[in-house]
């Protein structure tokens, strides 16, 4: 079954963390029925991360052992083979920017796309995309650099001009 991963799960760590949870979820769910099965009056209730919590009522599900199984396989494909496009950018991003991406990724290619951010002052403003095939370079830092030969041939324009000014200047006139 294919399930949506909630905006909040971008990356692949936090599909791990989701995973864990979940099987934390049910490792307790069996250990209460055995308690329940032996007769112990006690139940160790399971923490249920937001993210999880998200991920379970975005998908309308059920929560019985079958579907949080289900569920389980399908966070374990994910975290082996979704497809990651990794963001450089000069400063941490916010959340903000985050969800938006993720958002737009995911509704542009129909995938569950995750994303992985990195940090590199170099970039300077802008961002640097990796995908798994291609690298598009958004950054002002190469914008500067695609600008280094018109400036180059701006200044020998220059020098040539100055010489040729300098050469008449030198000139002297024969008169006639």
């Amino acid at each position: 079954m294919g399930y949506k991963l909630p905006i909040t799960v971008a990356t692949r760590t936090q599909v791990v963390n989701v995973l864990r949870n979940l099987e934390d979820v049910l490792d307790k769910g069996i250990q209460n029925a055995i308690r329940t099965e032996e007769g112990v009056d006690f139940r160790d209730l399971p923490e249920v991360s937001s993210s999880l919590a998200e991920l379970v009522r975005e998908n309308e599900l059920d929560v019985s052992t079958d579907s949080l199984r289900n569920l389980g396989t399908w966070l374990e494909d994910l975290k082996h083979n979704a497809p990651v496009v990794r963001f450089t950018f000069a400063s941490e991003p916010t959340n903000e920017v985050i969800s938006k991406l993720i958002k737009w990724l995911r509704d542009l290619s129909g995938e569950t796309v995750l994303i992985r951010t990195s940090v590199q002052p170099t970039v300077a403003a802008g961002c640097i995309v990796h995908t798994p095939s291609h690298q598009y370079d958004f950054s002002l830092r190469n914008e500067l650099l695609e600008g280094v030969p018109i400036f180059i041939k701006y200044l020998e324009e220059m020098v040539v001009s100055t010489k040729t000014q300098a050469e008449i200047v030198a000139t002297p006139e024969v008169p006639a």
